[in-house]
């Protein structure tokens, strides 16, 4: 079956043109998907609760048939060109970009105990880790909905710990890892440059 991606992207009210572009170019090289929704853009609400719509919203199309995978992208990231064909290829339930945080920070982690990965630990392949930064992120539908039979809501803030790491938490708990492509960067729009 060929793959049916929802892009959905956590915002508030803005997307940088660099941003943007690079959006479309990691998508027009894909020939084994075809965006569902669109940008779905949830303006002015937490990341976390966006998050959670937009997987709601994911779920239902899941549910009908009409989309296989949730593609987050954070709305401020400059992805590869190419990448969501890159991430499908692995055929892994969650595979993702190296995600760098605006001050070139890795988000890879190991959640017991919980480490942040260095970028003089990461392996040259694509490896499996427990965690990510969800800035470039694909998710099968089936994941989604294992992690909500586990815990509600998917997405949520606690002391410490973002909604990304809580929803690996979740992932971790049904027995999934993430796939990560050290190849594949996601960097961070910083004004007109892009870090990492």
């Amino acid at each position: 079956m060929q793959p049916k991606v929802t892009l959905g992207i956590p915002s508030y009210n803005h997307i940088p043109p660099q941003a943007y572009a690079s959006m479309l170019s990691a998508v027009m090289e894909n020939v084994h998907a075809q965006l569902l929704t669109g940008l779905d853009v949830r303006c002015e609400v937490f990341v976390a609760q966006s998050r959670n719509e937009i997987a709601e919203a994911f779920l239902e199309l899941w549910h009908e048939g009409r989309a296989t995978h949730l593609w987050f992208v954070d709305d401020d990231m400059v992805l590869p060109r190419g990448a969501l064909a890159r991430l499908l290829s692995y055929g892994r339930p969650v595979a993702s970009a190296l995600y760098c945080g605006r001050e070139k920070e890795l988000h890879v982690y190991q959640l017991d105990p919980f480490v942040r990965l260095t970028a003089d630990k990461l392996p040259a392949d694509p490896f499996l880790c427990d965690a990510v930064g969800l800035g470039c992120c694909l998710i099968e539908g089936q994941v989604l909905e294992d992690v909500k039979r586990w815990r509600e809501p998917l997405f949520q803030y606690t002391a410490g710990v973002g909604e990304d790491i809580y929803f690996c938490e979740g992932l971790a708990a049904v027995g999934v890892k993430v796939l990560v492509d050290p190849g594949l960067v996601a960097g961070h729009c910083k004004s007109t440059v892009v870090v990492c």
